[in-house]
């Protein structure tokens, strides 16, 4: 007897091992590659949150408000404020250039992060991830499936460790002083990890679908007005 019945009573494959063996014995030599995948996925979570914890910081230290001032202020605000508000306390000094491009990184990482919670992921052994919207898609054929490897995963929190690390430099603000990123001065200012694929060149349309989606999405984040619209 094997498990609730008779070895026989279970269909069996070509090599006359039972089906259900066959598929739990492979499952099992795709774990370790399944864990290692799922642990670069949780890793750039905590780093995406890290990366934004940055931006929260410069923004109270550039702001000019005393901490505690400025904590209240920027308590809860979303992310797209935050970092629009601290590009305008930096643009006529000479971190605006600095500041920008750690925003537009940021923003590369965030496209995928945002797939990542509104989509359903699903792991596929030896390619990695992939984020599908074909369960909430209006038209079944028109889905966007797109598969992250674990190095991509490892470029995204490398480059958030990255971000948060140049963050703390130039707002040289004490609540950033305790957290360990675990990377040397020099790294924090080499080539960015994480490049998003390089699709088809996209036509006139399709870069200003572009813009409109991602200031649809910037503007999703933004704080509501303080007057809903009459309509």
């Amino acid at each position: 007897m094997l498990g609730h019945g008779p070895l026989g009573a279970f269909p069996l494959g070509s090599a006359g091992v039972p089906l259900w063996f066959a598929a739990n014995f492979a499952k099992q030599r795709q774990k370790p590659d399944e864990d290692r995948t799922f642990a670069a996925f949780g890793r750039f979570i905590a780093s995406y949150a890290l990366a934004e914890a940055g931006f929260h910081i410069a923004a109270r230290s550039f702001s000019g408000m005393p901490e505690a001032k400025a904590r209240i202020v920027f308590a809860g605000m979303r992310l797209a404020d935050v970092t629009e508000r601290l590009s305008r306390f930096v643009a006529e000094t000479p971190n605006a250039k600095e500041i920008a491009e750690l925003i537009s990184q940021f923003d590369l990482i965030g496209s995928a992060r945002d797939q990542f919670v509104h989509r359903l992921i699903e792991y596929r052994h030896r390619e990695g991830l992939t984020v599908t919207n074909r369960l909430t898609c209006k038209i079944v054929t028109q889905t966007e499936p797109r598969t992250f490897t674990v190095s991509e995963l490892e470029a995204m929190e490398y480059d958030c460790r990255v971000i948060f690390g140049r963050l703390a430099l130039v707002s040289n603000h004490a609540d950033a002083s305790g957290v360990n990123t675990d990377l040397s001065l020099m790294s924090l200012f080499g080539s960015w990890q994480y490049t998003p694929p390089v699709r088809d060149t996209p036509t006139k349309q399709t870069r200003e679908a572009q813009k409109e989606f991602k200031h649809k999405r910037r503007a999703s984040r933004a704080s509501p007005p303080d007057q809903p619209e009459e309509k």
